[in-house]
């Protein structure tokens, strides 16, 4: 005799098999949440530095180029930057400052490799426009204006006349700009290559407002005051 089973039956489940689907949804889940967590934390990481940045941030030299850089962008050919930062914007300074730092940037497509060179801001040169003035320290440049206009311009073709190099682009920032942009960010983590304690409103070791960096760590203590330890962290703001 034979024995039937009912249509409903269905197939007998192996022991463990709901269990371990249930373990592999909750991983696939919480993996998910992680992936949409870390994009939301970029994109607004992303869209704060954006915000920092506005139309505002373009400004044409008015100058002439030295060559035509379509051309030379359209045949692979290397192209030169030069990246300036002043000391103006903070700390009180609202003057029109210098250029302490001037970095050349060379970008071969052809060889896919990056060359910088950083201009020591003390070097001696002669500005176009203000020979009579020689001798003058090339982060001096941006002081004097270009036909009543802007101090870029005077920059680029100081850099121009002395290295011979012609410049295809500039990027200039100041110490208020870089200020917004790292608190945009949230901070950045820094590893001191040194040990040392400095003083924001002295700039030396001693006096208010102490910070001391150990080498190695990216950890910094604050002291208020020059004696009272406020706060130990890893993160710098602005």
């Amino acid at each position: 005799m034979r024995k039937f089973r009912s249509p409903k039956a269905g197939k007998e489940r192996r022991p463990g098999r709901k269990s371990k689907h249930l373990i592999r949804n909750i991983v696939l889940t919480v993996f998910g949440l992680l992936f949409v967590g870390v994009g939301v934390i970029f994109f607004v990481a992303y869209s704060n530095i954006k915000g920092a940045i506005d139309s505002n941030t373009f400004v044409s030299t008015n100058i002439k180029k030295e060559r035509n850089v379509d051309s030379v962008l359209s045949k692979g050919k290397p192209v030169s930057i030069l990246l300036m930062g002043t000391d103006t914007g903070e700390l009180g300074r609202n003057w029109v400052g210098r250029t302490d730092s001037m970095i050349l940037v060379i970008i071969n497509p052809k060889t896919k490799k990056t060359l910088l060179m950083s201009i020591p801001r003390d070097s001696m040169v002669s500005i176009p426009g203000y020979e009579y003035t020689f001798p003058q320290k090339i982060n001096a440049a941006y002081e004097y204006p270009a036909n009543g206009k802007g101090h870029p311009e005077t920059s680029i073709k100081t850099v121009e006349k002395w290295l011979n190099v012609p410049i295809d682009f500039y990027g200039i920032v100041n110490m208020e700009a870089l200020e917004q942009i790292v608190n945009k960010a949230g901070g950045v983590s820094v590893k001191s290559p040194l040990t040392f304690t400095f003083s924001e409103d002295t700039a030396h070791d001693y006096g208010n407002n102490l910070y001391t960096f150990t080498k190695g760590s990216t950890k910094y203590k604050y002291y208020k005051n020059g004696s009272t330890l406020t706060k130990t962290s890893n993160i710098m703001n602005g």
